[in-house]
């Protein structure tokens, strides 16, 4: 298990997130007390959904996917993110 820090998407909420990072709605509400839980804000979470690892150069967000035998879309929704960049820290999902 590891903290992480996830941006909310559109029609995203307390109890999505938490489905997606295999934990508790009030979990998340307990580590993000102030947190109205809508879509752009961040949100501090216990993952527990894979493993970390850190974009090296040259490498983009297909690279890693291929490295760890991953769907690229898989990573996209798990870090919400489109594209990445040298020494970002990105959870690969199982």
């Amino acid at each position: 298990m590891y903290y992480t820090v996830f941006r909310l998407k559109e029609n995203s909420d307390a109890v999505r997130l938490a489905a997606q990072l295999k934990t508790s709605a009030s979990l998340l509400k307990s580590l993000n007390p102030s947190a109205a839980f809508v879509a752009g804000e961040r949100i501090l979470a216990i993952a527990d959904i894979g493993f970390t690892y850190t974009v090296k150069p040259f490498e983009d967000i297909r690279a890693v996917a291929n490295k760890f035998g991953v769907d690229v879309q898989k990573i996209k929704e798990c870090n919400m993110t489109e594209h990445v960049f040298v020494g970002q820290t990105l959870v690969i999902p199982d």
